[in-house]
């Protein structure tokens, strides 16, 4: 959705699902990928919660984290082991967590 360099502006349409094709020998971890092309699907947070609730869940926390644990934009900068946007630049979450489980079973 942003632009690889910086992260600040946006290249991509967000409510666009996809697919999108990208071919990168690279992975996030530094490695090399055996097949360097890969089809991927955008979801929203919406979609994603909707699915969980749709499902029968009960979200118990949703998070939303102002680093992330690999290097998406080449301007984060490392620190205590995950990627932070660069000192005084405008924050946006960079990656989220949520837990959430299936209700207690009626009469229990």
């Amino acid at each position: 959705m942003f632009d690889d360099e910086t992260g600040t502006a946006l290249t991509h349409d967000y409510f666009d699902k996809g697919p999108h094709i990208w071919s990168d020998p690279g992975t996030y971890t530094g490695g090399l990928h055996d097949h360097p092309t890969s089809v991927q699907f955008r979801h929203g947070m919406g979609e994603i919660v909707t699915a969980l609730v749709n499902a029968g869940l009960r979200l118990e926390f949703l998070h939303e984290h102002e680093y992330t644990l690999f290097r998406r934009f080449y301007a984060l900068t490392e620190r205590d082991g995950a990627y932070w946007a660069p000192e005084g630049a405008p924050r946006v979450p960079l990656m989220f967590s949520l837990r959430a489980c299936a209700p207690p079973a009626a009469g229990r």
